[in-house]
């Protein structure tokens, strides 16, 4: 394949956040917003799914009892953002870690 020449453009904004896309985290409420939505509408169809599945590992009608399916869609509902907020809650306690560390690091680096 030929090398395309690279071309740099402007730095291009979000049309609802003011800062560079490529940063950090540009708009931190924004960008959570739909992965907690996806998590919410993934544990639901992974609750409602499971428990399908598992109507028909017992060889009854995969629709049995339809209450019970949409009660394990609104448990994989809750679950889904739990996780998501579970997850970020980790990645800043290792950050925090990490940043107490790192004077320790770099004197037994110099040492």
């Amino acid at each position: 394949f030929p090398a395309r020449p690279h071309v740099r453009s402007a730095p291009r904004h979000s049309p609802r956040c003011s800062a560079p896309l490529g940063t950090p985290e540009p708009c931190a409420s924004l960008n959570s917003m739909p992965s907690t939505l996806l998590a919410a509408v993934v544990g639901a169809v992974a609750g409602a799914g499971i428990h399908a599945y598992s109507n028909a590992l017992r060889r009854i009608p995969l629709l049995a009892r339809p209450y019970q399916h949409a009660v394990a869609a609104v448990v994989g509902a809750a679950v889904g953002p739990a996780i998501v907020a579970w997850e970020d809650s980790m990645r800043k306690d290792i950050e925090h870690m990490e940043q107490l560390r790192q004077p320790k690091n770099a004197a037994q680096a110099s040492s």
